[in-house]
Formats: C-alpha cells, structure tokens, sequence
C-alpha cells in the first residue's frame, strides 16, 4: 500500500524503490511478481535502464508463467536496443523468440533484433530477420522499417539495384511514412554509387523540390553538384556547392563542397575566386 501511495502521489523514485524491496523482501509473497513488474516498469519510466534490465531479468526467469512476461520481454528488448547494447540485443531476442514463436510482439521482436544485426555490420543476417517480418507479418507496425532497412542492407553490401527495388517498393507502400524522406535520397545515392549521373541528377532534383530545407538537404546538394560535374554541367554543380553550407548538418559536408568548389575554380583557372574561397573557408 506505501509503495501504491507514493505512485498515486507521483513519487516514482519512491515507489520503484520500495516495489524492489517487497520483491527483495517477500520473494514468495503474493505481492512479489507484480512487485518486480512494477519496479521493471517504473525503472524504464525513470530511464534507470540498469536497475530495469535487472528486473526485468529476474521476471523473466522467476515467472516463466507470469502474466506480464510477453510485455516485459518486449520492453527489455527494446531497451537493449536503445542503450545500443546490440550483442545483447542479438542474444536476447533470438532467446525469446526461440521461447515464444508466437509472441504477441514477434514481429517486433524480429525487427529489433534486424536492427542490432544491421548495427553490427552483419548484414545478410539483418536482412534475413526484416524479410521475416515481411513474409510473416506484412499489416505489423514494423513491416514498413523492415522494408526500409532490407533496402539499406543491400546499399551497404554495393547491391544497388536490388537495393533500389528494396527502397522503392518502401516508398510505393508507404510514401509517406517515417522514412520516406531517407528512402527517396537513399534511391539517388544508389543511381550515382551505379555511376548512371544523369538519373541522379533527376532523382535529386525531384527530392531537393520536395525537401528544400530538409535534413538532408545539404548532402542532396553535394550529391547533386558532384552528379552534375560528372557529366561537365560545371556551372550548375557550382551553384549547389554554393548551398550547401547554409543547409549542411556536418563540418564534413562542408568540407566537401569547399573542396569540390576549389577544384571547378582550379579547373576553370579562377584562381582569385579560388583565393577568396578558401580564405571564407
């Protein structure tokens, strides 16, 4: 009842302390499994992710049976994964997918676990668990990232037209989605990694009219004038140089249209504005 209160009262240190002191205390006690959930939900409430992957551990292997162990499970998983703790992502949900095949959250189990894969550069085993969730769980909230993330498996193994497939067949199923904006330049980066510039130059132009000021707006535009300077169009790759760092979000983008202006001034033998641009620089 003191740890009930003090939740009532908003007192949430409080209550997880004294929710794992029961659990502590009375370990068979009716009271001790919905104690340590409470605790293991409070603790991630209050971002204690140490003291909630350690009640969330022992639920699980103390109420095999218990009544909150789907949700514990998932939520352990999840957080693994925000802490960027990706081996352990790995091993934990291989284990209780393994346990439970039919976890009311697999899908979402499959994904985090493609993630944590993609994270440590395994790709072919990422990709194995997205399309997972594709063949088995197709209207789930994580068909869409898992569609998305396939495709950037095969951009990161230098698969591009395959992961331009991947890329658009996320953007026919939803072109709105919350990686809508990444998937579109994502299908730019694919066409100029395959060298075919004048598609880039489409593709981006399409995207920087859709995206004006969007987050990748100042890539676009280094990607952008380095397709147009591909196929001579040096006037054209000058001026969105010339953009991009009032729209950069990295030095390094920066950087690059810098260099990549001096390199047009150095061809062109405008070596004052050559001099004037490095001295801004």
């Amino acid at each position: 009842r003191m740890a009930q209160t003090y939740f009532t009262m908003s007192r949430l240190y409080e209550a997880l302390w004294m929710y794992w002191t029961i659990f502590l205390d009375y370990p068979e006690g009716k009271f001790a499994g919905d104690s340590c959930y409470a605790a293991f939900a409070l603790a991630l409430q209050l971002q204690q992710d140490l003291k909630a992957r350690e009640a969330g551990l022992h639920y699980l292997s103390t109420y095999p049976e218990g009544k909150h162990w789907n949700d514990v499970s998932h939520q352990l998983a999840a957080q693994m994964v925000r802490a960027k703790d990706f081996p352990t992502a790995v091993e934990f949900t291989a284990d209780v997918i393994a346990e439970r095949p039919e976890h009311p959250e697999a899908a979402t189990l499959h994904y985090l676990r493609g993630f944590s894969l993609f994270q440590l550069e395994r790709f072919s085993d990422a990709r194995e668990e997205f399309e997972e969730v594709l063949r088995r769980y197709p209207s789930s909230a994580s068909a869409g990232p898992s569609q998305y993330w396939a495709g950037m498996t095969r951009l990161f193994e230098e698969q591009y037209d395959q992961a331009a497939a991947g890329f658009n067949r996320y953007l026919e199923k939803f072109p709105d989605g919350e990686f809508a904006e990444d998937a579109r330049f994502r299908r730019a980066v694919c066409e100029f990694a395959s060298e075919r510039y004048e598609e880039t130059v489409r593709r981006l132009a399409e995207f920087l009219q859709k995206y004006p000021h969007g987050p990748l707006s100042g890539e676009a535009h280094n990607l952008l004038g380095d397709s147009l300077g591909a196929i001579g169009r040096l006037d054209e790759a000058e001026k969105n140089y010339l953009l991009t760092p009032e729209k950069a979000t990295r030095q390094s983008q920066v950087d690059h249209a810098y260099f990549q202006l001096g390199k047009i001034y150095e061809t062109q033998q405008r070596f004052e504005d050559m001099e004037k641009l490095f001295g801004l620089y």
